[in-house]
């Protein structure tokens, strides 16, 4: 959360630096939020990122509201070009945590993921038991990194339609082209998010293509 410490050119310099290197940053969490607008250079910086082909994943915030905070809510900005994934919280139920931000305007590329009594790492070798959507969104920006890491060839729209299309649906919009107000897309499936969507085919020398379950 922005505050008295809080650098926005250190920011800025950061997510320019993880991008801009040859071996550049293929997916970046931000597990922050503000209540207003980004500075110039913040945001310039994660214009930068989304040039650059990187898949952002951002915590939708903590304070129960019906719209997600910045930067998560630049995700249905055209220039974001459907490479951030706004993540919510969910309880052991499934249910959208009391303190999570919904989805909102952004519900088309909004996901939930487990943000109660996480077990995190801590200094010193030991852990700890922590809620917040700044801990389901580092769930997404794994599971994201597991499909590049299979398919790297993928572009960060397209992982991150992935991640939309296998979600489990929630709330009251069940069907695969409505986002929910709440939750979006839903819940994530990482199992489901590493298998081949649709029907496999292969194409023959003729050019035509034939479903892998009808070859012997």
């Amino acid at each position: 959360q922005p505050g008295p410490a809080w650098s926005w050119t250190a920011f800025a310099n950061s997510i320019n630096w993880m991008v801009n290197q040859p071996q550049k940053a293929a997916i970046i969490n931000l597990s922050l939020g503000s209540n207003g607008f980004f500075t110039d250079n913040a945001l310039a910086a994660l214009k930068n990122a989304i040039n650059k082909d990187t898949l952002l994943t951002i915590s939708s915030g903590n304070e129960g509201q019906s719209q997600p905070s910045w930067p998560a809510a630049y995700a249905n900005a055209a220039w974001a070009n459907g490479q951030i994934i706004v993540v919510g919280s969910v309880d052991k139920n499934n249910q959208l945590s009391s303190f999570s931000n919904a989805a909102g305007v952004t519900a088309p590329w909004y996901v939930v993921a487990p943000g109660e009594e996480v077990t995190v790492g801590r200094i010193g070798k030991t852990y700890a038991t922590v809620d917040g959507t700044s801990f389901a969104a580092p769930i997404v920006a794994g599971q994201a990194a597991l499909i590049k890491s299979r398919w790297p060839q993928l572009k960060s729209y397209e992982i991150a339609q992935i991640i939309f299309q296998t979600a489990t649906r929630l709330g009251e919009m069940q069907d695969d082209f409505n986002p929910d107000p709440l939750y979006g897309w839903g819940l994530i499936d990482v199992t489901k998010s590493l298998q081949p969507i649709g029907i496999l085919e292969v194409q023959l020398a003729d050019g035509t293509k034939l479903p892998v379950a009808l070859l012997s």
